[in-house]
């Protein structure tokens, strides 16, 4: 039998312990190593965060033995559409404090420490995971209306 999530407090729990987790490892690595791999590895660890959750978790509709298509990050559209929405803030969010702060006006020039590439990095990703979810749920969205 595969690990399988199916109740609302444990997806809670994962979700929040998961999130703090990654954010401590990037914190962690920033201080380690740099700011610069600090950012990639953050990338890495939040989308294997991404991909087992979205392997483990069940809704009660969907059968529990199978593995879920490569597509389906969430179980229902409405859950996706959320996900996309909030890594589209955090985003946008990035973005903005990087335009915004003097490190965005200066550029990436011989003073800066790996930060301006770092937030593009985050950035990106984070607008990655936006458009999956959004996609996904877009998928099951289509699937209900026939």
């Amino acid at each position: 039998m595969r690990l399988r999530i199916l109740n609302p407090y444990g997806k809670f729990l994962y979700v929040l312990v998961g999130w703090i987790a990654v954010l401590l490892i990037n914190l962690l690595v920033v201080a380690l190593v740099g700011p610069v791999v600090g950012p990639v590895l953050y990338v890495v660890v939040l989308f294997g965060w991404i991909l087992v959750g979205a392997r483990i978790f069940r809704v009660p509709e969907e059968p529990i033995e199978p593995p879920r298509p490569w597509w389906r990050l969430t179980g229902r559209p409405t859950a996706g559409f959320v996900l996309a929405a909030l890594f589209a803030l955090q985003a946008i969010t990035n973005q903005l404090t990087l335009v915004l702060s003097d490190r965005g006006r200066a550029g990436a020039g011989a003073g800066d420490d790996g930060g301006v590439a770092s937030i593009t990095v985050v950035t990106v990703a984070c607008a990655i995971a936006a458009v999956a979810y959004l996609s996904s749920s877009l998928r099951l969205s289509a699937r209900k209306a026939e």
